[in-house]
């Protein structure tokens, strides 16, 4: 069996990262995708799913609009601005989140 071992040639103590990579960028990139043609959310269903985002406001949002994608129901931003959880008020306001919409 294979085993991976970390060489080290410095010597100094170098520490495991306590999160995977990630890119807010590339995740607002794909919810806008999402967003703009729910046709998007069928591609990429099969391999990402909310637990994949770093962002937690990133995740609710990809939450809501597969739940609505699930029921054949709009998911973009006049589909959104009623959802519960204030996440149409997050999109409507750009994005940005606000203290009270957790």
């Amino acid at each position: 069996m294979n085993t991976v071992s970390i060489f080290n040639a410095t010597g100094t103590v170098v520490q495991e990262p306590d999160t995977m990579p990630h890119s807010i960028e590339a995740e607002q990139q794909l919810l806008g995708a999402i967003l703009t043609n729910n046709d998007v959310y069928d591609r990429v269903a099969a391999i990402i799913g909310a637990q994949h985002f770093y962002d937690p406001v990133h995740a609710r949002i990809y939450e809501v609009a597969a739940a609505r994608i699930a029921k054949n129901n709009l998911a973009g931003r006049p589909g959104l601005s009623g959802a519960s959880g204030g996440i149409g008020r997050v999109l409507l306001c750009g994005a940005r989140l606000c203290a009270d919409d957790l």
